[in-house]
């Protein structure tokens, strides 16, 4: 293998790496997220270590929703801990993921956890929601914490051998 050819590959492996986020980093860095409410739901935090979205509570007695989200640059999988708190009795308001579809996380007060190996594709919607049925009574607060990406095995070839292959179209 030539010198030059050596180089190539080892560039293509080492932007690969660099796809890795631990935290609202990279591809993840907050400014990447795009946040949608339909009432007077807002993001209270969201930075390198923390998000935290809190929920519609505006009294209206209507359903209203909390989002954000980010388009899935490459294919790997999401990690991340997360909690709930609400005043709102259980049933009211809800925490969710969302990784092309919603995934239910909580409606109780004080509740936590972790949710692990989330797979993503290129494309795919990754995000956070609140959820309220009523918009009374105090906002659910998703907090999430410890975030991290992983790009898939395959993505890493993929770049590498692109570095290899464009070296030799030279």
């Amino acid at each position: 293998m030539k010198k030059t050819t050596v180089l190539a590959l080892i560039a293509g492996v080492a932007l690969a790496s660099t796809a890795s986020a631990s935290g609202f980093t990279g591809d993840y860095a907050p400014a990447n997220w795009t946040f949608q409410t339909n009432q007077n739901g807002f993001v209270a935090q969201h930075d390198a270590s923390t998000l935290v979205l809190v929920g519609p509570d505006n009294g209206s007695f209507a359903f209203g929703f909390s989002d954000i989200f980010v388009v899935v640059p490459q294919s790997g999988s999401i990690s991340f801990d997360w909690s709930y708190t609400s005043n709102d009795d259980p049933g009211f308001d809800a925490g969710f993921y969302i990784a092309n579809s919603f995934f239910f996380l909580s409606d109780t007060d004080g509740q936590s956890g972790s949710v692990s190996g989330v797979t993503v594709n290129v494309g795919d919607f990754f995000g956070f929601s609140v959820e309220t049925i009523d918009s009374v009574f105090g906002p659910g607060v998703l907090t999430i914490t410890n975030f991290s990406y992983v790009p898939a095995p395959g993505s890493l070839a993929i770049l590498g051998l692109a570095g290899l292959a464009a070296r030799r179209r030279r």
